[in-house]
């Protein structure tokens, strides 16, 4: 099939909605926020793609994944395996680097492995061949009469059951062996752990050095070594010591193991540091001090290639690891083995370059970056794997990129388009919408009210779409321009002089107070170091009288008015820290509830308090589910099944609190109403309906009251903390810090919130956003523009002042941008 039909689909708010999606094509799903994108793309047709693919598997391959369930959906037909490239953090292990999700770490461990050049870890000399009479004659210095057992190492690090090898060895004449440390003999049956990694070592001799003739000890090495492929384990007592043929510094008398591709793994004991384990900080949480912080260990550590080791190379911006391996040329002996390597790496650092990504480095962690940065770094990899036939979905893949970034985005998006698969993105931003091949507009609103195909056709025909707030936005029909008057700024202002932090070289900083300033730039030109890493910490100290500057930061002067009282740092982050967190909770309705219930003449027969009717406490929670209103059970072999509680039906709350009413209404049923529904039921309420109504500045009127905070995306998290800082009665002057508020919003979304930053600001506080949205850069009072460019190459002010003197910057790339449409030309005239 050419397509991809989707019947009925109805999970979460879609509304039974069917449609058709062409193959081989770069699709576009977007809509206001809350109409249901995710739903479908990832929801329904990734899930689906993947369900079906792992029903082809083998039931004994089965057995060891994941089932998935079966979306909300009547049938779904010409779909393809499906491949996500998201942005969670979750799915990784905690020492995730760049290089190893990025898929160039496993290339750069075989080219250690097969062409790195040996050096002493203590003399830095490089490492000479260890020859058999020169083994003999050490063996006799070090133990003299002392009994040694002379072995063959055979197996290292490897799983699998090796009987054919005991019996291989038996059959030769050999007695004994060392297997995972312990002594075994070959004649005795042995049982080993299929997927457990052991190490096998052969008994060639056992002697005592000084008192066997030279020759017959020069025999057994040589049969040692010959085993071992050119490795011999010597044993005296419990203590074992490694000697090779090609490693072994005559200086220091030390050996080092053959490296494996293991050796130059964080992840595994042969490669990482013995005192953190790759961590690179030890039980404390400091800096380890035997690597260093870098994780790996001396073995890793003695190999180079071009004059680097494995740590070095990773520290590299990637900017310029692609020049180093651009201009390498194997020579005779390394071009059998690095001529299979090499195209790998350099198309993966092609592609780091091509998504702006060259400001970061191999090791760097990925916990650091943002979902953007990693979201595009997973993207390397699916380039480097050169699939066809597949479906990759994306969710917001432009996030964290600089207006000038993004046509390098949708020419990648493209390539993969172009090797036969079909792209389905998840997408806000005008230039990827415009840039597409078709697009899915979900709507006219959010939760109940969107959940419907707005339009679904060819880009080229947008202009015809009706009731679409997608088209009229993007074909400028309706405008953002001119959202709030822009505000002078005052007297005072946060003064940070000679601030060094990371790439953030000697600046000097002015944030006036009271007025609406955007820190912007290029991806990687340190903005989030400049206001997230020392602005914030800077702040917060002073405030409370800590005159300590912290960790990593460098200042010659830090100015805070006295004006400033607070700061607050609004972020992507969860709401809450349970499972029972919801907006009701986090925004302080959940109080207001609780009183009006216990206030009923119902409530005050029973002797009800306010108590009663929180499912955080015993006495009105459904004990059977703890007030979850799930039972999570636990399935053996299949993955942990949530079903709703059958005693309260989900509800939460017991039966005897359920019996009680406000306007018919139980605390159940009231958590279950939208937004939008309780600000117009509770309307005679002053308390409550000022903090709905708050809720609905910022665009939330579609969530119900008790939506778990699980299910909320990020950007839904930050608007929530927004809203309950406007809902506070009284506020001291505060630092409101946002990084990058627009993600996951529509134009309509952007709107609201520059209307709600702009009632923070008339307010009195101090509002500094991290933000590359064009928007949201002209709705500001004060810009502050880093760059020229990431990295190294960024971390300058290029211009701080007011908006109106920023377009004609030159040798700012936002400024030049922001004098354009936000569509490029060639784009635009697509449309």
């Amino acid at each position: 099939m050419r397509q991809i039909e989707i019947v009925a689909a109805s999970t979460h708010n879609l509304r039974e909605v069917s449609l058709n999606i062409p193959k081989n094509r770069m699709v576009v799903v977007t809509g206001v926020s809350g109409s249901g994108k995710s739903s479908l793309a990832y929801d329904t047709l990734f899930q689906e793609g993947q369900r079906r693919y792992l029903e082809s598997l083998s039931v004994y391959a089965r057995q060891f994944i994941k089932s998935l369930e079966k979306p909300a959906v009547r049938s779904v037909r010409g779909i393809s395996p499906t491949i996500s490239i998201d942005q969670k953090h979750s799915s990784y292990f905690f020492n995730s680097t760049v290089g190893t999700i990025s898929e160039i770490s496993p290339f750069l461990r075989l080219i250690y492995a097969r062409a790195g050049k040996p050096h002493c870890p203590r003399c830095n000399r490089p490492i000479q061949s260890l020859v058999v009479p020169d083994l003999a004659d050490l063996l006799v210095n070090r133990y003299g009469q002392d009994l040694i057992h002379i072995l063959a190492p055979v197996v290292r690090n490897r799983k699998g059951l090796y009987r054919e090898l005991f019996d291989t060895y038996r059959k030769r004449g050999f007695l004994k062996a060392i297997v995972d440390g312990e002594w075994v003999r070959l004649d005795e049956s042995q049982q080993l752990d299929r997927n457990r990694r052991h190490d096998i070592a052969v008994l060639i001799d056992a002697v005592e050095p000084a008192d066997t003739p030279l020759a017959l000890l020069r025999e057994s090495l040589e049969l040692a070594m010959e085993e071992g492929n050119g490795e011999i384990l010597v044993r005296s007592g419990q203590k074992e010591k490694l000697y090779s043929r090609r490693l072994y510094c005559a200086h220091c008398r030390l050996a080092l193991r053959e490296p494996q591709p293991a050796t130059f793994s964080l992840n595994s004991p042969l490669g990482a540091c013995p005192a953190c384990r790759g961590t690179g900080r030890d039980d404390s949480g400091a800096v380890c001090e035997v690597c260093r912080g870098g994780g790996y260990g001396p073995d890793a550590l003695a190999f180079r290639f071009r004059d680097l080791d494995i740590h070095a190379l990773g520290e590299m911006e990637i900017r310029d690891l692609h020049e180093l391996f651009a201009k390498i040329q194997p020579d005779d002996t390394e071009e059998p083995l690095l001529s299979p390597l090499l195209p790998q790496i350099r198309q993966r650092l092609d592609a780091f370059m091509r998504l702006r990504l060259d400001y970061l480095s191999l090791n760097r962690r990925i916990h650091t970056l943002s979902g953007g940065e990693l979201q595009r770094t997973r993207l390397v990899s699916q380039i480097g794997f050169q699939l066809s036939g597949v479906i990759y979905v994306l969710d917001e893949p432009s996030i964290g990129m600089h207006m000038s970034e993004v046509a390098d985005l949708v020419a990648v998006l493209r390539s993969l388009r172009d090797a036969g698969n079909t792209v389905v993105v998840v997408e806000h931003d005008p230039y990827t919408i415009a840039s597409s091949d078709w697009v899915v507009d979900l709507g006219p609103g959010s939760g109940e009210a969107g959940g419907r195909i707005i339009f679904n056709n060819d880009i080229r025909k947008l202009s015809s779409a009706k009731n679409s707030l997608t088209a009229d936005y993007l074909l400028q029909r309706r405008s953002l321009e001119s959202l709030r008057g822009h505000k002078t700024p005052g007297k005072e202002s946060i003064r940070i002089a000679g601030l060094k932090i990371h790439n953030v070289d000697n600046v000097d900083v002015e944030i006036p107070c009271g007025i609406l300033t955007v820190v912007t730039g290029v991806s990687g030109s340190g903005k989030s170091s400049l206001v997230m890493n020392a602005l914030v910490p800077l702040a917060r100290a002073r405030l409370v009288g800590d005159r300590v500057i912290p960790e990593g930061v460098s200042v010659k002067s830090l100015v805070i008015p006295d004006s400033i009282r607070r700061v607050l740092e609004v972020d992507q982050g969860a709401i809450g820290r349970n499972a029972r967190s919801c907006p009701a909770t986090y925004v302080g309705l959940m109080t207001e509830l609780r009183q009006l219930f216990a206030e009923t003449m119902e409530a005050r027969i029973r002797g009800y308090t306010p108590g009663r009717f929180s499912f955080n406490t015993r006495g009105g929670r459904c004990e059977a589910c703890g007030g979850l209103g799930i039972q999570r059970l636990e399935m053996g072999f299949l993955p942990r099944l949530d079903v709703t509680c059958p005693v309260c039906g989900g509800t939460r709350f017991n039966t005897e609190t359920r019996k009680v009413r406000y306007k018919g209404r139980s605390i159940d049923q009231v958590l279950d109403m939208t937004v939008d529904a309780a600000a117009t039921f509770f309307a005679p309420v002053p308390g409550i309906a000022t903090r709905l109504r708050v809720l609905q500045d910022v665009g939330l009127g579609y969530l119900r009251l008790g939506q778990p905070s699980v299910t909320l995306s990020g950007g839904e998290s930050q608007r929530i903390k927004l809203g309950r800082e406007l809902g506070k009665r009284s506020a001291k002057p505060t630092l409101i810090v946002l990084d990058e508020p627009t993600v996951g919003l529509h134009a309509e979304d952007i709107r609201k919130l520059i209307a709600v930053m702009d009632s923070l600001v008339q307010r009195g506080g101090t509002v500094v956003v991290i933000e590359h949205n064009a928007q949201v850069i002209r709705a500001a009072d004060w810009v502050v523009d880093l760059g020229p460019g990431g990295g190294r190459h960024g971390g300058r002010v290029l211009y701080q002042g007011a908006l109106d003197g920023f377009t004609n910057q030159v040798e700012s790339v936002t400024a030049r941008w922001l004098q354009d449409e936000d569509i490029p030309g060639e784009a635009l005239h697509a449309l």
